[in-house]
């Protein structure tokens, strides 16, 4: 049955295919992948989407940007720790005065957990991004600096399948074409999470309808941004 009503919405997709435009995109969702942790670094990391209120106390650079959390648990008072985060992987201390720092963190350790906020501004698509950690020298312990994960940072919006940021046509037919897959193993996590207009935790060729619609009338919202 959901076969049949792909095919059936398909001949009306191809219908106004060339009749609908493209709109602009609204605001864009995003995830980090490949996540990669330093195992023997004493570290873990939680990432999320820092809200409105907590972004709006920093300074305007960091509107929209991503949170993330960088605890360390080997750590001594009085230690002075700084995160750094980078695009590009450091091997000599030169690149430090010419890598791209995206955002930099420093904390003196009050005990030996450590939590230390960051909020890299203006992270690029499809992009890996570098995460360091540097101490001070303490009574037993040498002074360091260490790549202690490393993560792949992605954007998407929703109803834009192909990664254009338009939503038109094409998209709708992809995810008509999603609909009737058996499975959803040789689409990305983004493309499956931008196909779902309607966030009702499956993709029918109702969401392709709902990005048709959206495609003919920019002004249109999706049930779940309504």
């Amino acid at each position: 049955m959901k076969t049949v009503m792909s095919r059936v919405l398909l001949m009306c997709v191809l219908a106004v295919f060339l009749s609908a435009g493209a709109c602009a995109m609204e605001t864009a969702a995003t995830e980090f992948s490949d996540v990669s942790i330093d195992q023997d670094a004493d570290v873990t990391l939680r990432l999320q989407k820092a809200d409105k209120e907590e972004v709006e106390e920093l300074d305007s650079r960091y509107f929209e940007a991503e949170r993330g959390t960088l605890t360390y648990t080997n750590a001594s008072e009085g230690q002075r720790l700084t995160l750094f985060i980078t695009d590009e992987e450091i091997t000599d201390d030169d690149q430090l005065f010419t890598a791209t720092i995206l955002d930099f963190r420093e904390q003196t350790a009050q005990g030996d957990t450590v939590e230390i906020n960051f909020y890299p501004a203006k992270l690029s698509h499809d992009t890996v991004y570098y995460i360091y950690l540097s101490a001070s020298a303490v009574e037993g312990k040498e002074a360091f600096r260490s790549l202690v994960a490393t993560m792949r940072y992605k954007d998407y919006y929703l109803g834009d399948l192909n990664g254009n940021r338009e939503i038109d046509s094409e998209d709708s037919l992809f995810v008509l074409e999603m609909s009737a897959a058996s499975t959803l193993e040789d689409y990305e996590d983004w493309q499956v999470k931008a196909a779902d207009v309607d966030r009702s935790g499956e993709i029918d060729p109702q969401d392709a309808l709902y990005i048709m619609e959206k495609a003919a009338d920019p002004d249109m919202s999706f049930p779940s941004a309504a």
